[in-house]
């Protein structure tokens, strides 16, 4: 679990007064395993802020069977360590995402204490436009069809 950034909190005020990403220096792929290239982007823009994160650090039994034992779990995409704030981008077609807001919803439930932050493809289209990345990136690799899970 390694912890990208170098940790510093980023002010709003400084935050407005630097360049859009596509303005510097093109960023270098991150070593992370990324499910999709909308999570790669992201990762890029919290580089550049230098927003600390890890990707995937920790997933949260949602249900157990009858001996106890976890047969579900929700893994958000993103850990802000220094927000103390999980991220889970949500690209998918709708009949996923409803999925993805249930089990949302029992994260909540079962771990009140746990900050999370759902970003919805509108979400994230818009922080792309706002950057300037007026293309939109490919929110699913071909194939996939569903979001981590293991179920």
């Amino acid at each position: 679990m390694e912890t990208r950034g170098p940790g510093a909190k980023t002010s709003p005020a400084r935050l407005s007064t630097v360049p859009p990403p596509e303005r510097r220096v093109p960023i270098p792929n991150v070593a992370a395993g990324f499910v999709n290239e909308s999570e790669r982007e992201l990762a890029h823009i919290l580089d550049f802020y230098q927003i600390a994160w890890q990707y995937e650090p920790r997933s949260f039994p949602i249900a157990w069977d009858d001996q106890g034992n976890p047969t579900s779990y929700f893994s958000p995409d993103f850990y802000l360590p220094d927000l103390d704030l999980y991220i889970e981008l949500t690209t998918l077609k709708q009949s996923l995402v409803t999925k993805k807001n249930r089990k949302l919803r029992l994260l909540r439930e079962l771990y009140p204490d746990i900050q999370i932050k759902l970003l919805y493809a509108r979400d994230f289209h818009s922080l792309m436009r706002k950057y300037g990345l007026t293309k939109p990136v490919a929110t699913e690799p071909a194939g996939t069809t569903a979001a981590k899970s293991t179920e």
